[in-house]
């Protein structure tokens, strides 16, 4: 057992015992070092960039086509049904 646990409850620190506290010191240090590090390298954007007007005619474009797909199967669902 490392000198300064407790025997009954290890994962509290013994009173006086300063090993315990500079031990989450250096991690906490390590881990903003690290989040400092990605920082610098993550560029960091605050908004999207636009479309295109080309882009934007293809999201509308594309909606309807699968508006015109949904209601000519309906139609044919429908003529389907009425042969029968």
């Amino acid at each position: 057992m490392l000198p300064g646990t407790n025997w009954k409850e290890p994962w509290k620190p013994v009173e006086g015992s300063s090993w315990w506290s500079e031990m989450l010191e250096e991690d906490r240090q390590q881990i903003e070092s690290s989040r400092a590090k990605l920082q610098e390298e993550r560029p960091i954007r605050s908004r999207r960039l636009p479309l295109p007007l080309w882009a934007r005619l293809l999201v509308v474009a594309r909606w309807f086509i699968w508006a015109i797909v949904v209601v000519v199967l309906a139609c044919v669902a429908i003529e389907l049904m009425s042969l029968t």
